[in-house]
């Protein structure tokens, strides 16, 4: 039985050490190699030929959405399983949108990743439960939150003011970086705080935080 190539990226070494651990002592996997960058990870998919990419979503050169997509346009064939720190329902249903098949939490259990892995090889796609428990409590399927959450999803813009705002500036001090009015800022950040359920700036910068739109 052919083992499934995979190619494991994370700027941090532990993690990556990690998953390379645990994932060998599976017969049914081989990782082929490591990479700590998006940049790192595209320049080793030619030499490695993985069957599948275990992506971080947070990394410092480019984020796992962009990555994600970088590697769809050279190679739509290759399989991609977001992974991240923490159960985000808006950067898994980007990062499925950009054309992963998976989206892993790093607390998820060894053996579970192992049939993320094969489910996503298998053509399907797999999402950590705990990502959409509350959609799942209520009956709903992950295809189901996922369409809900679409037309929320924040464009290229609004991250700009996002990052922007948890960053510190005034609404002023955006509109002339980004050549735009006040106003318009405003109508930006109001259009984000709805979208993503959020109550007031505190909660607006701890949520940039938490997905890695601005860092430590």
């Amino acid at each position: 039985m052919n083992r499934i190539r995979v190619l494991l990226v994370d700027d941090q070494p532990l993690i990556r050490e990690a998953l390379r651990t645990f994932l060998s002592k599976s017969d049914e996997i081989e990782i082929v190699g490591t990479a700590e960058s998006g940049r790192d990870a595209l320049a080793q998919i030619e030499p490695c030929q993985p069957d599948v990419v275990i992506l971080d979503i947070r990394m410092p050169d480019m984020d796992g959405v962009e990555t994600t997509l970088r590697i769809q346009k050279q190679y739509p064939t290759l399989k991609i399983a977001g992974l991240s720190s923490i159960s985000d329902k808006y950067r898994a249903t980007e990062m499925l949108q950009a054309g992963a098949e998976g989206f892993i939490t790093k607390d998820t259990p060894p053996a579970e990743i192992v049939d993320a892995i094969r489910t996503i090889v298998a053509g399907e796609t797999f999402v950590s439960p705990s990502i959409f428990a509350e959609e799942l409590a209520r009956g709903e399927s992950i295809e189901e939150a996922m369409k809900q959450l679409s037309s929320r999803l924040l464009t290229v813009r609004e991250k700009d003011i996002l990052r922007a705002l948890a960053g510190g500036l005034t609404n002023s001090g955006i509109a002339e970086k980004l050549f735009v009015s006040p106003r318009t800022v405003e109508k930006h950040r109001q259009n984000i705080m709805h979208k993503l359920e959020l109550q007031n700036g505190v909660e607006l910068v701890a949520y940039a935080y938490r997905v890695g739109i601005i860092d430590d």
